[in-house]
C-alpha cells in the first residue's frame, strides 16, 4: 500500500471517529434531553438555532472550502482570513443580539429573544476556530479534529443533561451549546499548530474570497435546505411541531449522517486530487457512492421500520405525539435514500472548479424544500400537530425523490460524464436487500405480541429480524459483497466495478475503509 493510500485510509478512519463522536453523540444526547424536556423546549431551541446558524453561515462565507481547495496556500492567506472572520464574528454576534427580539416576534414566541441573545456569544467563539479547523481539514489531520469533536460533545452533553435534571428547561440546551463551543475552541487551539499574525494582505484576501464568495452562495442554499423546517414550522405551527420535527431529524442523522459524513468530509480533498484525470475521478466517485450506499441504505431502512419502538422509548412527554412522530421519522428516513449520491454531487463539482454549479444545485434543493414547507404550512396551519409534522415530511419526501434526484443525476452527467446507469449499478443490490430487511423488521414489531412488549425489547427483536434478513439478501443480490467487506478492512485498493478477476485477487469492487 502506497504512502498516499495509507494516509487516505487513515484520514477516512479518523473522519469516521470524528463524525461518530460529533453527530452520533449529539443525536444520542438529543434523545436523552428530549425525553427529559419534551417537544416544546426542543422546538424553541430549534427555532433559535435556525437564526444563530444563519449568522454562523454569514461568518464562514465559504472560507473553509476556499482554504481546502486552494493549491498554493500561503501563510498570508490564513492570517488575512483569520482577521476577517474574527472581526465579522464580533459584528454578527452583536447583530444577532439586536435582532433577537424581531425573530421572537415573527415566531410569536417572546421567550426566543433572550435565548438568542445568550446563544449569540457562540459566534465570536466560533470565529476563532474557522481558519484552524479548515487548515487541519486541508491537511487531512482528522485525528486532531476527532479529538476535539468527541471531547467537546461529551462535556457539553453531560452539562446539558445535568441542567435538564435541575429543571432548567430550554436553558439546558443553551448551556449545552455554549459549553461545547468553549471546549471545542480550547481544544482546537491546543491541537492546531497554526497561530495567527495580525497582518492583512489585500491580494491574499481577494484570492480567498474570490472562491469563497461562490461557495458562500452555495452555503446559503445548504443552510436553507437543512433549517427551512425550523423557520417554517416556527412561523406556521409553533414550537411543539418544530420540536417533534427537529427530534426526528436528529434521530435520522444518528443513522444516516453518521454513516455518510466521514466520506463527505474527505470527498472534496480526494476528488480535488484527480480533477485533471477524468477517468480516475469517475472511478473514485463510483467507489464512494457504493461505499456510502452500503453504509447508509440499511440504516435508513432500519430506522424507518423500527421508528415506533424508537419513539416509544422517549417516555410519557411524547405519548400524545408518538404515532405521528414515528411516522414522521419513517418518512424523513426515506428522504435520505438519495444520500449516497447527493453528498458527493456538490463536492465533485467544486473539485473540478465549478463551485457556481454546485451552488445552483444546492439552491435548487433549497427552493424545493422551501416550496414543500410553504405549501404544507398554510394548508396544515389549523390542523393538529400530528397532521402538521406528517404532512411536512410527506411534502419533503416527494420533493427529494421526484425533483432533487433527477436534478442531481443531470448535474453529475454534465460534470464528470457519468450516466445514471453507472451510478445505479452501484446502489441497487443493497437497496433491494435493505427494503426486504426493513419489511421483515416492520412485520415483527407490528405484531400484537412483540408490539405490546417494552419498547426496548420490541426494538431489540425488530433489529434481530432486520439483521437476520439483510445479510442473506445482500449476498444474493450482490455477489461482490464479501470482497467489499474485505476491502473495508484492508483499506483503499486499486480496481473498479465488480467483474471476474484472476484467482489471486478477490472478485468485486474495491471500497474505502
Amino acid at each position: 500500500m502506497t504512502r498516499t493510500r495509507k494516509s487516505y485510509k487513515k484520514a477516512v478512519l479518523w473522519a469516521q471517529v470524528m463524525t461518530w463522536g460529533d453527530r452520533g453523540f449529539t443525536a444520542l444526547f438529543a434523545i436523552v434531553l428530549a425525553s427529559l424536556l419534551g417537544p416544546e423546549s426542543f422546538g424553541l431551541m430549534a427555532i433559535a438555532l435556525a437564526f444563530v446558524l444563519f449568522m454562523q453561515m454569514l461568518l464562514e462565507q465559504g472560507i473553509p472550502a476556499a482554504i481546502i481547495q486552494r493549491p498554493d496556500l500561503e501563510e498570508d492567506h490564513l492570517h488575512s482570513t483569520f482577521l476577517l472572520t474574527l472581526g465579522l464574528s464580533i459584528a454578527l454576534g452583536g447583530a444577532a443580539a439586536l435582532l433577537a427580539g424581531w425573530w421572537g416576534a415573527v415566531n410569536d414566541a417572546p421567550q426566543l429573544s433572550l435565548v438568542i441573545q445568550v446563544l449569540a456569544i457562540t459566534l465570536p467563539i466560533n470565529g476563532l476556530t474557522v481558519v484552524q479547523q479548515a487548515s487541519l481539514q486541508r491537511d487531512m489531520d482528522f485525528r486532531s479534529l476527532a479529538v476535539r469533536a468527541v471531547v467537546s460533545v461529551l462535556i457539553g452533553g453531560a452539562v446539558g443533561i445535568w441542567c435538564a435534571f435541575e429543571g432548567m428547561g430550554v436553558w439546558a440546551l443553551v448551556v449545552q451549546t455554549i459549553t461545547r463551543s468553549i471546549v471545542a475552541l480550547a481544544l482546537l487551539w491546543q491541537l492546531s499548530a497554526y497561530r495567527p499574525r495580525f497582518r492583512i494582505s489585500p491580494r491574499h484576501l481577494r484570492e480567498i474570497t474570490s472562491f469563497s464568495g461562490v461557495v458562500f452562495i452555495d452555503a446559503i442554499g445548504v443552510y436553507l435546505n437543512r433549517h427551512a423546517y425550523a423557520m417554517a414550522m416556527g412561523i406556521f405551527f409553533g414550537p411543539i411541531a418544530a420540536g417533534a420535527y427537529a427530534l426526528t431529524s436528529k434521530i435520522r442523522d444518528l443513522g444516516t449522517v453518521v454513516a455518510t459524513r466521514p466520506l463527505a468530509i474527505v470527498a472534496l480533498p480526494e476528488f480535488s486530487r484527480y480533477q485533471d484525470d477524468p477517468d480516475m475521478l469517475r472511478k473514485r466517485f463510483r467507489r464512494m457512492v457504493r461505499l456510502s450506499s452500503l453504509l447508509t441504505l440499511p440504516l435508513i431502512a432500519g430506522l424507518a421500520s423500527l421508528s415506533r419502538p424508537i419513539i416509544d422509548l422517549l417516555g410519557d412527554k411524547w405519548t400524545d405525539l408518538a404515532a405521528a412522530t414515528a411516522l414522521t421519522l419513517a418518512l424523513l428516513s426515506a428522504t435520505v435514500a438519495t444520500a449516497p449520491l447527493s453528498i458527493f454531487a456538490t463536492s465533485v463539482m467544486r473539485a473540478v472548479g465549478r463551485p457556481f454549479q454546485a451552488a445552483k444545485l444546492n439552491w435548487f434543493g433549497s427552493g424545493c424544500t422551501l416550496v414543500a414547507f410553504l405549501v404544507a404550512g398554510p394548508l396544515l396551519a389549523d390542523g393538529p400537530v400530528g397532521d402538521q409534522i406528517v404532512g411536512c415530511a410527506l411534502a419533503q419526501l416527494a420533493m427529494s425523490l421526484f425533483v432533487m434526484l433527477p436534478a442531481q443525476l443531470w448535474c453529475i452527467k454534465r460534470t464528470i460524464d457519468l450516466s445514471p446507469s453507472g451510478i445505479f449499478d452501484q446502489v441497487w443490490p443493497v437497496a433491494l436487500a435493505s427494503v426486504g430487511a426493513g419489511a421483515a423488521a416492520w412485520f415483527v414489531v407490528s405484531t400484537p405480541t412483540v408490539g405490546g412488549l417494552h419498547p426496548l425489547v420490541t426494538l431489540a427483536l425488530g433489529s434481530v429480524a432486520f439483521g437476520a434478513v439483510i445479510f442473506p439478501l445482500a449476498a444474493i443480490f450482490d455477489r461482490s459483497l464479501r470482497a467489499d467487506i474485505r476491502a473495508f478492512r484492508e483499506g483503499l485498493t486499486d480496481g473498479g466495478p465488480a467483474e471476474p478477476e484472476p484467482a489471486e485477487r478477490a472478485p468485486g469492487r474495491e471500497a474505502l475503509s
